[in-house]
């Protein structure tokens, strides 16, 4: 008897044994670079598609993309099927993803092709230049639907990420407009709505017109400290009974140009000094300041470099940079290096990587998760992006960081530098980019980009007209091929020259706020106002406490 229920023990146990699901073994696929055929300004494409088809093709558990340095092989490898064969079997890959992107003109031919143990499937599209990106998530879909047998529903964490658009929700919230998703921040980033909804604060004007603000916690007693740069000085403030409070001026004279204002503890004290960078004629006089016990005191002056504060790789926090006057030029070329102090001088350090177009005022690091870009502001205002090597993969259309701090070029220089603006003279100037202020505000290991965009008819045709009646602040994200937008406030009745992520109020919360200066009038000979404003950022998707302007 005892036998026979052994017999049937084991024979239970090898019944259920081999009813148990068997894990199918992971697939892997390989993504080459695509072909560009088109003008060279394209040529980044080759490797951003690459990019987006890997992100869109994983699918958890199931099918995972081969490391990047797997092959070397790009898309023109592929003369004919028994290549494609030849290099999947090579890679000892599942299957094998290569294809083209033909551009002419604003019209785009997408081909793409996966190889497979036993099939090649091949997607084709027309699409215009701008709906590229749709186009091949549109192609990343079918293919992973087709071949993979993924299902529709179920989506990869980077399009989650898209559809998330990448925060807390707010059914209010002006977010990339080709997504119905929602986002949470504040009901002040739409276009509806009082200027006095909740989660804004608005200063009272101020009778100057500025030219930056930084915000910080200088003396280290626990209170945020506003200070307002003009042409000739620093202004020190505090936010007291919902109003600019002033407490202390620095005065350089009249014959110093200020240009930027950054905080930095350059010495390690445990005090921010604040960073101005300033010129006198054709001579360089940047200065550093501290403040304390309520007063401006100057630490250093006569610095014969321009200076600014970037947060650069591979750590990403604030560094002090520098750069020298050119020989006969605003700029010595491509030649940014951080900035040490020794033998009681600030002197040049290492190098960092500049594009060519780069100078101290009008570039920054945007962190990735896999390294980072490098965004700059070219002459035309528009927003150029780099790789790591300083290789050029993108440029926007509109633009952005635009100031009317302009600096006259050298005039000799005029006929080696003939850049024209949008009206089809000569540049004579080169006007300082406002702010680029990466932030990685959802937290997802990639940062985006603060920056404004002005709004003026003039200035769309004449570089040179600078007064800005309006704008707004947009934080714009890297989707692999372009600079995309995530969010944007509110127009902006004004031109935003500064602004950046700070607890201006004590709250214990980061707000955004900006700098605005009035718009002169359509004459431009109407006095121009400063103001401050803020905007309470909740990320955790709580209604703003109630915050109404104050009076002018």
């Amino acid at each position: 008897m005892r036998r026979h229920i052994q017999v049937l023990f084991w024979a239970l146990v090898l019944i259920l044994c081999t009813a148990l699901p068997v894990q199918a073994a992971v697939k892997s696929y390989t993504v080459l670079p695509f072909a560009i055929h088109g003008p060279q300004e394209y040529r980044y494409l080759s490797e951003g598609i690459r990019s987006m088809l890997v992100s869109r093709l994983g699918w958890e558990d199931n099918f995972e993309s081969t490391p990047a340095d797997s092959t070397t092989a790009t898309a023109k490898d592929i003369t004919s099927q028994d290549a494609a064969s030849a290099l999947r079997q090579k890679i000892g890959t599942d299957y094998l993803v290569w294809g083209s992107a033909t551009i002419m003109g604003e019209q785009a031919s997408l081909d793409a092709s996966m190889l497979g143990p036993e099939t090649t499937t091949t997607k084709t599209r027309q699409t215009a230049l701008d709906d590229l990106i749709p186009a091949m998530e549109e192609i990343a879909n079918e293919l992973s639907n087709e071949v993979f047998g993924k299902p529709e529903a179920e989506q990869t964490e980077p399009e989650q990420a898209q559809t998330q658009q990448s925060g807390p929700t707010n059914p209010n919230f002006v977010v990339n407009e080709s997504s119905e998703g929602d986002y949470y921040l504040n009901p002040q980033f739409e276009y509806q709505g009082s200027p006095n909804t909740p989660g804004r604060w608005r200063s009272q004007s101020l009778n100057f017109e500025a030219i930056g603000m930084i915000t910080g916690d200088a003396d280290s007693d626990g209170t945020t400290e506003v200070f307002i740069l003009t042409d000739h000085t620093v202004g020190a403030y505090r936010i007291k009974d919902r109003r600019l409070a002033p407490i202390a001026e620095y005065d350089v004279g009249h014959r110093i140009q200020c240009l930027n204002i950054n905080l930095i503890d350059t010495n390690r004290d445990g005090y921010q000094e604040i960073v101005v960078s300033a010129k006198m004629d054709e001579f360089l006089r940047s200065f550093i300041l501290n403040f304390k016990n309520d007063q401006l005191e100057v630490k250093e002056e006569k610095i014969d470099l321009y200076l600014n504060v970037l947060r650069t790789p591979p750590t990403f926090t604030k560094t002090l940079v520098g750069q020298k006057k050119g020989n006969g030029r605003l700029f010595d070329h491509n030649n940014v290096h951080q900035v040490t102090k020794m033998n009681g001088e600030y002197q040049l350090g290492s190098k960092l990587t500049v594009p060519d177009i780069g100078n101290i005022f009008n570039f920054c690091y945007l962190p990735q998760k896999d390294g980072y870009k490098i965004v700059a502001v070219d002459f035309r205002d528009n927003l150029r992006v780099y790789n790591e090597s300083a290789n050029f993969q993108s440029s926007t259309d509109g633009s952005y960081a635009a100031t009317g701090l302009g600096l006259e070029k050298n005039e000799a220089m005029l006929g080696m530098d003939q850049q024209k603006d949008r009206g089809g003279y000569t540049a004579k100037f080169f006007y300082v980019p406002a702010r680029l202020v990466p932030s990685d505000m959802d937290e997802d290991g990639n940062a985006e980009l603060l920056v404004n965009r002005a709004v003026s008819v003039s200035a769309q045709f004449f570089q040179r007209y600078r007064n800005f009646p309006q704008g707004s602040l947009q934080a714009l994200a890297w989707d692999g091929i372009g600079m995309n937008l995530v969010w944007k406030t509110r127009i902006i009745k004004g031109s935003v020259i500064d602004y950046g992520l700070e607890d201006v109020d004590g709250d214990g919360g980061q707000e955004l706020y900006a700098c605005v200066i009035t718009h002169p009038g359509a004459t431009g000979l109407q006095k121009k106002r400063s103001l401050m404003l803020s905007y309470d950022l909740d990320k955790n998707g709580n209604t703003p406490q109630a915050a109404q302007d104050s009076a002018n």
